[in-house]
Formats: C-alpha cells, sequence, structure tokens
C-alpha cells in the first residue's frame, strides 16, 4: 500500500491526489493529514503503522515529512519537489490570511 502525503495549502482533492488516485486505484492512501506538524507526524505515523504502508510519494511539504518517515520506518519514498527548509518557506504564508484587496 503507498500513502501519498500532499504539501502546504493543498489537501487531499489536489491535482496530483487525483492523478495517483486514479493510477494507483484502490493501492493507494491519500492522507488529509493536520495542518501543525507534530500532529501531522503523529496522523501519518499511525497511518504507515495501521494500514500496511510499504512506500511513500510526497510533494512539498509532504516530502519533508516522508523524508522523515521514510528513515523512520525503512520505506520506499519519492519525493516530487520537496520542502527541504519549511520552516522558512512557509513563513510569510502563516498567520492572518487576507483577500486580494488586502481587507
Amino acid at each position: 500500500m503507498i500513502l501519498y502525503i500532499h504539501g502546504f495549502r493543498t489537501t487531499k482533492n489536489s491535482h496530483t491526489s487525483k492523478i495517483l488516485k486514479k493510477h494507483f486505484k484502490k493501492n493507494i492512501i491519500i492522507a488529509e493529514h493536520p495542518t501543525k506538524p507534530k500532529y501531522a507526524i503523529k496522523y501519518l505515523e499511525n497511518i504507515i503503522k495501521t494500514k500496511g504502508i510499504t512506500s511513500i510519494i510526497a510533494s512539498s511539504l509532504g516530502g519533508f515529512y516522508a523524508t522523515y518517515l521514510s528513515q523512520k520506518f525503512d520505506l520506499k519514498t519519492v519525493l516530487i519537489n520537496p520542502s527541504v527548509s519549511p520552516y522558512k518557506t512557509t513563513k510569510i504564508y502563516l498567520g492572518k490570511n487576507t483577500t486580494q484587496d488586502g481587507a
């Protein structure tokens, strides 16, 4: 079973998720992980432990999580444009969101 971990500011309904689901059919779990990293890791670890995960596909922030998880659980992993320093690159997106007109 494959686990797909999506990136920052996206969901399990992303374009990439849909393509992977179509290709792998019932052999993939598309994670809808929490937004807070410590909860996301716990959630993803639980999926790996309980769903028979043998490999991971991940993108962006999901790639950051997958790097840790693949080492911890010795899983084969494919990273698509992984975030290697999300603590720096996501900073500008954190906090109060505004509309395009700045409201």
